[in-house]
């Protein structure tokens, strides 16, 4: 009988399960994950690219592509959809995603926003363009586009690590800035800390602070949309072995001071809410 690849998942695991189920927890919902990622990488789809259309106008270097103007498709485009402009020749190539619909004879496919790469003069092709099922899982761009769900699956594979519940948007700019390179530096603590900051997003970071082997985070209490998932961000990118305090206060702390005794009149009781 045919088995599903969790079913393959546990029965290869089965005889290092815990009895007390921290394994079997952890195994099952991997596998879970695996179910839907080995669904996408086993549609492979078909590498022909058939051109849909010819461009009549240009596409320029300047500034970023939202709309590509053709003579008409000749065929209908969904959503999300993968297309690739191709200059006479084939010399030169890029993909686009759909931003919308469109019908066949359509003279305006809208894609998203893009940078072109290439200055494509009208004639060139505009064709359906192909991506191997495993290569949407690489690639952080085109996961946001079409399975924006498992950008945190694509964030294992820079050592980002980004939690399951973060906005697409935010997943992208994580893994496209690397944050995983940086972990366990000063900035890397405090950017995880100001992804659940509003505002000024005020977070100054005392290290040896109370000892040599803890850091103090300061923070302003009204700024902190979460306490429980900040902490947990930061935690997560901090050094081994180092301890880290969370201090909720507004007012200013002394490694904040931007003023200069002898231009400033800034009286002692105004540092309650100006910035000394």
């Amino acid at each position: 009988m045919t088995q599903t690849f969790t079913q393959q998942y546990l029965a290869s695991r089965a005889p290092w399960d815990d009895p007390a189920g921290s394994w079997a927890a952890l195994g099952t919902a991997k596998a879970a994950m695996a179910e839907q990622v080995f669904g996408i990488v086993s549609a492979q789809g078909t590498p022909d690219c058939p051109t849909i259309g010819i461009l009549t106008a240009p596409l320029s270097t300047t500034g970023t592509v939202s709309s590509i103007t053709v003579g008409g498709i000749n065929q209908a485009l969904s959503a999300a959809e993968l297309v690739m402009v191709v200059a006479p020749g084939g010399q030169q190539w890029q993909n686009f995603y759909t931003s919308g619909t469109a019908t066949a004879g359509s003279s305006t496919v809208n894609v998203t926003a893009t940078a072109a790469n290439y200055s494509y003069p009208a004639g060139s092709f505009l064709c359906l363009g192909y991506t191997a099922g495993w290569s949407t899982l690489l690639d952080p761009v085109a996961c946001s586009q079409l399975f924006p769900q498992f950008l945190p699956y694509v964030s294992q594979f820079n050592g980002t690590g980004v939690p399951a519940t973060t906005d697409p948007t935010d997943a992208l700019s994580i893994i496209q800035q690397e944050a995983g390179f940086q972990r366990g530096t000063p900035a890397s603590m405090v950017a995880a800390a100001q992804r659940f900051l509003t505002g000024s997003q005020s977070c100054v970071m005392l290290e040896r602070t109370p000892d040599a082997y803890s850091v103090t985070m300061v923070m302003r209490p009204e700024q902190v949309t979460n306490q429980t998932p900040l902490q947990n961000a930061v935690l997560a990118v901090k050094p081994a072995g180092i301890v880290v305090d969370f201090v909720y206060m507004d007012g200013f702390i002394f490694n904040e001071a931007i003023h200069t005794f002898t231009a400033d009149a800034l009286s002692w009781n105004a540092t309650a809410s100006t910035q000394p």
